[in-house]
């Protein structure tokens, strides 16, 4: 495979209730505010190893709960139910989402922002 050059920004989100849709609690804007918090990623996400180096850079453990079932999309809708608390989602669907549901806050960075770029085909006129 070959890629292309890099064609967009992102970054990955944490993805919480707003505080009227939270009992009032205050969204966490620090990333030592995770220690103890579980969050429900999808299994074999790339956001496992991010995950787990943050909560080395904090010292302390966050939980992680990959899904078997669900997809990004539907672990967001399930954070905007209040049936979870936590996922992390690319900021670029994130916004998307939030634009649909008013309930959550994608307003914490969890990595740095990233160069995206597509793979395609080694012979691929592109």
């Amino acid at each position: 495979f070959g890629f292309t050059e890099s064609i967009n920004l992102n970054k990955q989100v944490l993805v919480q209730r707003k505080p009227e849709f939270n009992d009032s609690i205050t969204p966490i804007r620090q990333h030592l505010d995770l220690a103890k918090k579980t969050i429900h990623i999808h299994r074999d996400s790339p956001v496992i190893l991010r995950l787990q180096n943050l909560s080395h850079e904090i010292g302390d453990t966050i939980f992680i709960i990959q899904n078997d079932i669900y997809e990004t999309e539907q672990l967001v809708m399930m954070v905007a139910g209040g049936d979870i608390d936590f996922t992390v989602c690319d900021e670029v669907l994130a916004r998307k989402l939030a634009q649909e549901m008013p309930e959550i806050d994608v307003d914490t960075d969890i990595s740095f922002t990233q160069l995206e770029s597509w793979a395609v085909r080694k012979d691929s006129p592109v």
